[in-house]
């Protein structure tokens, strides 16, 4: 009996010590289970934190670099597909004479020649060209605001301060037919041109003027603005 109760007492102490050898060993996995998990969250929170560093250093980056550029310009319409952009004032303010047109640089005498060929004495082509050498016209056609308006220009280049003349400011329509309608800003005078545009080239002929025909001197000098072809020159 003695030797049995023994054996019970080594079985129980083994078994007490296997159980808190177990237990030991759990704690001690549990306890390293939560380290591990500890330094997860750390090193995750390191790495997020390095990540948005970085992202805010490389924006500032950015930012500095564009500082001051102009963006690049668009290579495709940023209008949705089948939209079309709104349309540009200036070029709708435009017409088909906006612009500076010039004549080349004639004799006198050409201009002359084309005056007395329209039927005027020389005495209106006198009146006309004064004592210029040489001619050149410019024509200014301008759109501002829908206020069409046209300034003339002739003047001698071999002597320019002296024979530069300007004209009044034309107000003038374009009708259909390839006319141009010229009012004076005296009220009730009007003239009508015919008108050839063909690229930067312009052909301009004086027809008629209302409610009375010109005088002789008026009508030499409409011929002395369009006996030559006018080239676009802005």
């Amino acid at each position: 009996m003695a030797s049995e109760q023994r054996l019970r007492d080594e079985l129980t102490r083994a078994a007490e010590s296997v159980q808190t050898d177990s237990d030991a060993a759990l704690v001690r996995v549990v306890g390293m289970a939560r380290r591990r998990q500890r330094i997860r969250r750390v090193t995750l929170a390191a790495v997020a934190a390095v990540v948005i560093v970085v992202g805010a250093l490389g924006a500032t980056h950015l930012d500095v670099y564009n500082l001051g550029r102009s963006p690049h310009p668009a290579t495709h319409s940023t209008f949705p597909h089948g939209v079309n952009a709104p349309p540009n004032i200036h070029e709708r303010a435009r017409n088909a004479l906006t612009g500076e047109w010039q004549s080349a640089v004639y004799s006198t005498r050409r201009v002359r020649a084309a005056i007395t060929a329209s039927g005027l004495r020389s005495v209106a082509a006198d009146r006309a060209l004064g004592a210029s050498v040489e001619w050149r016209v410019q024509m200014r056609f301008s759109n501002t605001s829908g206020n069409a308006a046209l300034v003339v220009e002739t003047s001698d280049p071999s002597n320019p301060g002296v024979s530069l003349k300007i004209s009044e400011q034309y107000l003038y329509r374009l009708l259909p037919g390839g006319k141009l309608l010229l009012t004076s800003t005296h009220p009730g005078t009007r003239w009508m041109f015919s008108y050839q545009k063909h690229g930067d080239r312009l052909l301009l002929n004086f027809l008629s003027s209302s409610p009375q025909p010109v005088d002789d001197t008026t009508k030499a000098r409409f011929v002395s603005w369009t006996f030559a072809p006018l080239t676009l020159v802005h």
